[in-house]
């Protein structure tokens, strides 16, 4: 027979007979699923009619429970029982389905308010009448209807004397309601008044006999019912025990008990899929009671014929289908044999996609040639490993921090495997033991709870073997070693382990990758894991040095800020307080839903960057001279200079003293030379005082102040030494134009002079493209006595507060020369941003509130916030939260800082936030 005959006939042959059974099969299972799908529906249908009579019983008892907290709905008077009218109407309201709701008291008098719904006629109420009002007064012998509108208002009076014979206290719902505490529902029954199937929720009063109730009816179920009807021909019913119809889907009386009658014969037992006949055809059937009430059954009934007729439809569609499979196979067939070398073809193709790194997955290549099939086979798991590793390190490489990464890993080398469960471990930093990082179990994340820190010796899973050799060593082990050994529950009487070592570049250790299986690890599946693992080595180790590299800048950049607080023990901590309110700024930023914020939100890179430019806003400041930023008085350089000018005073006071004893030497009068010279001390020690009082920054200097401190400075004092003395390079290179005095010379007390005046030792230019209009001064310092003690407020002359403010230059110029990375390319402006002020009159650039990003105008509003509030610095006192709010929000208001972001600051109360982490 040719290969051709013989792939015809046995292709023939199967699609006949596998069409057949699956045909058969399908009908046969699809004919059962429908059944099941039946039951199922019919079981939710019975959730759904019992969740709606469950709500609307727990609102009747919501309602009563209210009720018989009432004084007036248990009194006896008649006055305050026509009280609780309009509680009882907000009853009927609140509960749709209620016919009335009723008080019976425990003298037999009943009060029944009732709201007519279509059954005037029955209680002869006139059209206008929307509630009856029945009253039974026994011990007055009395009981009248009135029928009221909607307003309560009485329309019609009506005398009732034969309703004395109803006694409310023989009525089930009130013997019911007095045994037990809480509220009652009776058994469907007719009710005896209107004569409606329904039933009623009771429940006494706690203090006295009494029973309030409603009565709740049953016949607006009706159209829920025909609602949830699955087929337009299925019936649905509410019967009780005695297989009376309640209520049905049939809103017409005479159809409401068809064809319930066949199934309802006898007394109501539940049914799960019952067969009943019904004019001669096949009905299926269910009784299923509800589970919130014993006596209320729901009964399902559908035509077998809408049931299954889906089935036989589908069989009909499956037999043309296998005919047509039939025809179809034989053409196939005839084809297939005569083109047998396209398989071969197809095959090539795919090496050769393969070879130009396509490996998208490619249609099977079909072969009835075992050798043909095997070659497919073979090349297809070929491209699915390559494909595999590929997609596995991709995963792995695009994992971004190391937490991140480890997760990742761990899940991509267990897909890979094919393993139920995995740990990762990872040394510890003594080397010692293995700490479980990452675990997944079930094709889920696993935390770490119950898994145990491993040592390197931990030889029942052979991870010390796996470790030593440095190659995946695999193995098994019950699933009681296994929890006593890692802590990891698997389910099974064997677990397969394999254990494959992570090895960085130089050979050292990095971790373990233990894997665990229901069934062995194949040398195929170890290989392909040992050879991830090498690249899942390198990536992790890259990653390592990448957070170490992180960390390493991190705690550098806070280095440098520890650095800047620590040179200046009156600002310690600022650079390590304005990050802290920049978070919480930020935060709160980032919380708003509304406003100008509302779409504020920030990334990790973009919070990276927000915490670097805080930390770094003054790095600057290592150029700023500590006797700058701590000069506390006017004349205090490296040192404070009142000390000279104590000196020179005290010199004056030895030269009063010397010519005042000359003087009495050359015969003056004693007492009167005497009391000249105590004079004259005085004056110099009240002018040495006020010196001393203007050396201080608190003191402000009026223009008075200013005139007697020049007259002070034109007293004249002896030098007697040379004052080029012992001086240093500067200050003498200072001196050189200078021509020196003879000696001895009368010099002024205070002075400014030429070597005073410090220059600059290289002109000042700053880089164009930063764009700074902050000008320097023309000298770098200048010293003078004079000059110092008239700074007006303050203890800072125009040079050092430039030298001050020059810092935020540098920490622009220091920051733009450092190769940021693309997420981090902002940080500058951040941080130099923060002096400059929103009418762009602030420096170091002359911003205005546009040109600068909302971060730059956080760290402004920080930065003022904790250079107010700080309690570290020489000339000031550190001010109240509520003063420096005061103060921002003058500030805002005058265009220094953003005011919507001082809004903020103040609505999401950052600075009661500030005070507590402090």
């Amino acid at each position: 027979m040719s290969l051709r005959v013989h792939l015809v006939v046995a292709f023939t042959a199967l699609v006949v007979v596998v069409g057949g059974l699956i045909g058969w099969e399908s009908q046969l299972r699809t004919r059962a699923i429908l059944k099941e799908s039946t039951h199922t529906l019919i079981d939710a249908i019975s959730v759904q009619v019992q969740s709606r009579m469950t709500a609307r019983q727990q609102r009747s008892e919501i309602s009563l429970a209210l009720l018989t907290q009432t004084p007036e709905m248990g009194s006896l008077d008649s006055a305050m029982k026509l009280q609780s009218l309009k509680l009882l109407r907000a009853v009927l309201q609140q509960l749709p389905s209620a016919v009335s709701v009723y008080n019976g008291y425990e003298n037999g008098d009943y009060l029944l308010l009732r709201r007519l719904h279509r059954d005037h006629d029955k209680f002869a109420a006139p059209a206008a009448a929307v509630y009856t009002l029945q009253v039974i007064e026994r011990d007055k012998g009395e009981a009248w209807f009135l029928h009221m509108d909607a307003d309560l208002q009485p329309v019609l009076w009506v005398d009732r004397p034969q309703a004395l014979d109803f006694d409310p206290r023989l009525r089930p719902w009130y013997r019911d309601a007095l045994r037990q505490q809480g509220a009652i529902s009776t058994a469907p029954y007719t009710f005896f008044t209107s004569g409606e199937t329904g039933f009623s929720v009771a429940q006494q009063f706690a203090d006295r006999g009494a029973v309030v109730g409603v009565d709740l009816r049953l016949s607006d179920l009706s159209a829920m019912l025909g609602n949830l009807r699955p087929q337009p021909e299925a019936r649905l019913a509410l019967v009780d025990r005695t297989g009376r119809v309640l209520v049905s889907d049939q809103p017409d009386s005479h159809q409401a008990a068809a064809p319930f009658a066949v199934l309802l014969s006898g007394a109501v037992q539940p049914v799960r899929g019952a067969e009943v006949m019904v004019n001669d055809e096949s009905w299926q059937a269910s009784i299923t009671p509800l589970a919130n009430s014993s006596e209320i059954y729901l009964v399902t009934m559908l035509p077998e014929a809408s049931v299954l007729q889906d089935a036989w439809k589908m069989l009909q569609d499956q037999l043309l289908l296998t005919a047509a499979l039939l025809v179809l196979g034989l053409l196939l067939g005839i084809w297939f044999s005569s083109r047998l070398s396209n398989a071969l073809v197809q095959l090539t193709n795919h090496f050769n996609a393969v070879r130009q790194f396509d490996f998208s997955e490619k249609s099977p290549v079909p072969s009835r040639i075992t050798e043909v099939y095997r070659l497919g086979k073979s090349f297809e798991q070929l491209r699915q490993t390559i494909a595999r590793f590929l997609d596995v390190t991709a995963h792995v490489a695009s994992a971004g921090k190391l937490e991140e990464l480890l997760p990742e890993l761990l899940e991509s080398t267990m897909e890979a495997s094919r393993a139920e469960a995995g740990i990762l471990y990872m040394f510890e930093s003594d080397g010692a033991r293995l700490h479980p990082a990452v675990a997944r179990q079930e094709g889920a994340a696993r935390g770490r709870e119950g898994l145990l820190v491993l040592g390197t010796e931990a030889g029942s899973v052979h991870l010390a073997d796996a470790l030593r050799q440095g190659t995946p060593l695999s193995g098994h082990l019950s699933t009681k070693a296994l929890q006593h050994s890692t802590g990891m529950q698997l389910a099974g009487e064997q677990i397969w382990h394999l254990g494959v070592p992570l090895i960085n570049r130089q050979g050292d250790k990095l971790g373990l990758l233990l894997l665990l299986s229901n069934r062995p690890f194949d040398e195929a599946r170890s290989r392909f894991v040992e050879y991830l693992s090498g690249f899942a080595s390198v990536t992790l180790e890259t990653r390592e040095l990448i957070a170490a590299q992180k960390a390493l800048f991190d705690s550098f950049v806070k280095l440098i800020a520890h650095a800047i607080d620590t040179k200046s023990p009156y600002t310690g901590g600022h650079c390590m307080r304005v990050p802290q309110i920049t978070r919480l700024l930020a935060e709160a930023a980032c919380a708003e839903t509304e406003g100008p914020f509302a779409d504020f939100s920030l990334s990790e890179d973009e919070w990276e960057a927000v915490e670097l430019a805080a930390w770094l806003h003054d790095c600057g400041k290592v150029t700023t001279p500590e006797f700058v930023v701590d000069k506390a008085t006017r004349l205090e350089t490296l040192h404070d200079r009142i000390h000279e000018i104590r000196t020179r005073f005290e010199v004056l006071k030895r030269e009063r003293e010397v010519t005042c004893w000359q003087a009495i030497a050359d015969g003056a009068d004693r007492q009167q030379a005497l009391a000249g010279l105590m004079s004259e001390w005085q004056q110099l020690d009240d002018d040495f005082a006020f010196v001393a009082e203007c050396n201080s920054g608190d003191t402000f200097m009026s223009e008075e102040r200013l005139q007697r401190l020049q007259q002070i400075a034109d007293t004249r004092w002896t030098r007697t030494l040379s004052d080029r003395l012992g001086l240093g390079p500067d200050e003498a290179r200072r001196l050189v134009d200078v021509p020196e005095a003879g000696l001895p010379v009368q010099e002024p007390l205070l002075q400014d002079r030429p070597d005073h005046r410090i220059e600059h030792l290289q002109p000042v230019v700053y880089p164009p493209e930063l764009g700074i209009t902050l000008q320097p001064q023309a000298l770098l310092y200048d010293r003078g006595e004079l000059k110092n003690l008239s700074v007006t407020r303050g203890t800072l002359t125009e040079e050092e507060r430039f030298k001050i403010n020059e810092h935020i230059i540098q920490t622009l110029i220091m920051l733009s020369r450092l190769p940021f990375p693309k997420h981090l390319q902002q940080v500058p402006e951040m941080a130099a941003g923060h002096h400059e002020r929103m009418d762009g009159r602030g420096y170091p650039r002359s911003l205005h509130g546009g040109d600068m990003s909302v971060v730059a105008r956080m760290l402004a509003v920080a930065d003022i916030y904790e250079a107010l509030t700080a309690s570290d610095r020489p000339y000031k006192g550190a001010k109240p939260p509520e003063v420096a709010l005061a103060i921002m929000r003058d500030m805002s208001a005058s265009g220094h800082i953003d005011a919507e972001l001082m809004a903020l600051f103040e609505r999401a109360g950052i600075a009661g936030l500030y005070q507590a982490d402090s």
